[in-house]
């Protein structure tokens, strides 16, 4: 069934294509080498795509769920790993963003909690496309769905173009401009269900439209093709419902209006594909919550039909009338059509200069009351212009007025075709950043590009060479990507799939389960490659306890499975398990720096290192540190494995090391000689612009290595806040369940070491590591968003060394 679902809608796209590469007015020749050259182009542009294959963000979510779908042909299955964990422990592996429901990393949803059931949670029409296209190569072709699908938008304007705009060249000036705005470029490399939506509608409007201009019963193929595009466009996003409800409502007007008999199948296919929406709320999933609008009609299905038969009845009555008497055409010259274009335009430059002057746009459309709250958001259009540049909107905008009033010919489909695309356009959503622009591309960046070929056009005679359409349209691109060059050129997390195969296959040569340190890591992992996979959510669980306890008897169950872990962050230490090192890499990623409502201006460079470990569950041992003086140094990082009650990280400007290095040692015992030749070096801190560290809460703990035959040292850099204004904190450690002395006063404000003297262990405790408690009094609280309210001692890093 998942195959032949999408199998299904790539029939219907192909479909679509092939009578959209017959709509033009050049010979097939022609025809063929232009579509090569287009689609040389878009390959250039398109054919690049972004990995954005990370859990916790909607790109990953449908890439890494399209290959799951594949994998387990089926929407909902049982997560055998996950059914392995107590299921009081199960809430613990999830990903603990407020924002999200029960799920291991953003990409499916734990549909059934006491069986470990996981499923969709996005509508999956888009990723069952992946699930099928992935069956002809490697997994890597899901990321090219999306590219393909902006080259496929392309043409279905050209095609449009080609029969609002009567030019020779106005399809192929309507497809350079749309391929040549930055925001196509930009979402057109990334996993974007809207483009596919954006496809759908205007290849089924060119269709429909094209069989409307044939004799009647004589193209029933396009009518059916491009009824079936519009009805889905909205399994793919749920915006197209603003395109889809004002075009059913045209063609139902106008087939009545013409007694277009012909066209009755037409709204019978927008019923069964709205049905078929309906039935994937009950049954899949009702993310949108958009099943009680529906429940009212297709609870009664007699509606429906008398609805369709009364349709039927009166098409049939307004073609015996219009027979008998039959009533003058209109012409396009007719004042009547220019008199609506200009009033149009009019009442829609009038309401864009109001929203984008006169009223702050943010917020629900305040009319139609509480049923379509966080349905109905204008378009904020001060964002749009902050995106797009101011030239390029008033560009837009001429090109509008040129649609709506231009040259006469094919003007009256110009006028429908704007205000069914009117609803769209201005309730595009909330956009607050960038990645949110992806909105625009169902409707608004489709039109744009329809408008500016209108624009261009309306310059062009009628007869010119290809010359002088490039030129210009060489222009407007030259216009669209100033200041903004890096949308088109910047890939983002570009190699990122080929840098986590090594790791996904040493763990698959081993028949390995995974436990990973970061659950947005964790889902390609599991998903794009296929590693049964556990993640930690570091940013939210800061007590790895219950997870740690449910993963060794996991290891316990699973004797004939070899257990790894992963980890961008620091060496992991546990009381659970020993770690052994098997691979490590490191990636360098760009990713572009998101700006509140205007354009993001910079490229973000880091570097990802992965370290891959296998583990054993821990044996007691009688042999501990003790002859090893190497020291143990923790430096803080986001990591929890170790640690407990930590906090935010903090990257803060560093004067200097201006602590007096013998103070130091005023609080503990006299060190040898060789001990101190030992601890100094390790003291320097080198010099550096900032400096890295963790909050620890008021109530902290450390997995510290432990020695039995010596004592160690406990070196902390740290720095003190002041929590009351006294200039000072007091620390007390616990070690064994033993006071290390007396409580300490810290001054607060300077970086300063502080050191500790750690007894050995007890003979005979079986363990190598030992919890370190620090508790802080008093706590601070920040009164800062996303920060807890007990803080404790900012740590840059921790060092235990064995005394010699």
């Amino acid at each position: 069934m998942i195959n032949a679902i999408g199998v299904f809608f790539w029939l219907i796209t192909f479909a679509a294509v092939l009578r959209l590469l017959r709509i033009g007015n050049c010979s097939l020749r022609s025809r063929f080498i232009e579509l090569l050259v287009l689609l040389f182009i878009a390959g250039l542009l398109f054919f690049r795509p972004h990995e954005d294959i990370f859990g916790g963000e909607d790109p990953g979510s449908y890439i890494n769920s399209g290959i799951t779908y594949n994998r387990q042909q089926q929407l909902f299955y049982i997560d055998d790993l996950l059914a392995k964990v107590p299921p009081e422990a199960r809430p613990s592996f999830y990903y603990g963003h407020s924002g999200y429901g029960p799920t291991k990393d953003a990409c499916l949803w734990v549909r059934n909690a006491d069986l470990a059931m996981v499923g969709a949670h996005f509508q999956p029409a888009y990723p069952l496309m992946i699930a099928s296209a992935i069956r002809l190569g490697p997994n890597s072709l899901a990321l090219f769905v999306v590219p393909f699908f902006a080259f496929l938008v392309a043409l279905a304007l050209r095609a449009l173009a080609f029969q609002v705009i009567p030019h020779r060249w106005s399809g192929l000036i309507a497809f350079l401009i749309y391929v040549s705005i930055p925001l196509t470029v930009w979402h057109g490399r990334c996993a974007r269900p809207e483009i596919i939506a954006s496809f759908m509608f205007f290849a089924g409007c060119a269709l429909t439209l094209q069989a409307w201009q044939d004799r009647q019963w004589r193209n029933m193929v396009d009518l059916v093709i491009g009824a079936l595009c519009i009805g889905f466009a909205p399994f793919f996003h749920i915006t197209a419902w603003l395109l889809v409800i004002p075009a059913a409502i045209a063609v139902v007007f106008f087939l009545v209006i013409k007694g277009r008999m012909d066209f009755l199948p037409f709204p019978l296919i927008i019923c069964l594909t709205t049905f078929g929406f309906y039935a994937q709320t009950i049954h899949v999933t009702d993310y949108y919550t958009v099943r009680r609008f529906l429940d009212p009609v297709f609870t009664r299905p007699a509606l429906i039909a008398g609805g369709l038969i009364l349709l039927a009845v009166i098409t049939f009555l307004a073609k015996r009338h219009r027979n008998k008497h039959p009533a003058p055409e209109l012409k396009p010259q007719s004042p009547l059509f220019l008199i609506t274009s200009i009033i149009l335009t009019v009442v829609l430059v009038s309401f864009l200069m109001t929203l984008v002057f006169f009223r702050n746009i943010y917020g629900d459309l305040p009319v139609l009351g509480r049923p379509v709250t966080h349905y109905l958001y204008l378009t904020d259009f001060k964002v749009i212009t902050n995106m797009l540049s101011i030239p390029m909107m008033v560009l837009i905008l001429a090109g509008m007025c040129i649609w709506l009033t231009g040259r006469t010919e094919k003007r009256n489909y110009r006028i429908i075709l704007a205000a069914v695309s009117f609803p769209a356009i201005m309730l595009t959503g909330n956009i607050s950043d960038f990645m949110m622009t992806r909105y625009l591309m169902v409707a608004f960046v489709p039109l744009s590009a329809l408008f500016l070929a209108a624009l261009l056009v309306f310059i062009l005679p009628k007869e010119t060479g290809l010359w002088k359409p490039l030129i210009l349209c060489a222009i407007v691109c030259l216009v669209a990507v100033n200041r903004r060059s890096h949308l088109v050129t910047t890939t983002e997390h570009a190699g990122f799939s080929r840098f986590l195969r090594p790791f996904a296959e040493a763990i698959k040569a081993n028949k390995g389960i995974l436990l990973c340190e970061y659950s947005r890591i964790a889902a390609p992992l599991e998903h794009f490659f296929g590693v049964p996979a556990l993640g930690l959510d570091n940013e939210r669980k800061t007590d790895y306890e219950p997870m740690e306890r449910a993963w060794a008897a996991i290891m316990h169950s699973s004797t004939n499975q070899r257990a790894f872990f992963i980890t961008p962050f620091h060496e992991p230490v546990s009381k659970y398990f020993d770690f052994e090192t098997i691979y490590t890499d490191s990636f360098q990623d760009c990713r572009i720096k998101q700006a509140r409502k205007g354009l993001p201006t910079e490229v973000g460079k880091s570097k990802l290192t992965l370290r891959l470990y296998r583990m054993k569950l821990k044996q007691p041992t009688q042999t501990l540190r003790g002859t090893n003086c190497t020291p143990a140094v923790l430096k803080l990082d986001q990591g929890n494995m170790g640690l407990r009650n930590f906090a935010n990280m903090r990257d803060e400007p560093f004067p200097g090391q201006n602590d007096d290095i013998e103070s130091v040692f005023s609080n503990i015992s006299p060190l040898s000689e060789k001990t101190r030749q030992s601890v100094m070096p390790l003291l320097l801190i080198p010099r550096q612009e900032r400096i890295q560290a963790r909050w620890a809460r008021g109530h902290a703990e450390v997995l510290l290595p432990a020695a039995l035959v010596r004592p160690s040292l406990l070196m902390i850099y740290l720095k003190a806040p002041d929590p009351d204004g006294s200039g000072y904190v007091t620390m007390q450690m616990k070690w064994c369940k033993v006071m290390l002395g007396e409580p300490r006063k810290i001054k607060s404000g300077n970086w300063q070491w502080q050191i500790w003297q750690l007894p050995p262990m007890p003979a005979g405790s079986g363990s190598d590591a030992e919890w370190l408690t620090i508790d802080t009094e008093p706590a601070w609280n920040p009164g800062l968003p996303n920060f807890p309210n007990d803080l404790g001692i900012l740590i840059n890093q921790i060092i235990c060394l064995p005394m010699q």
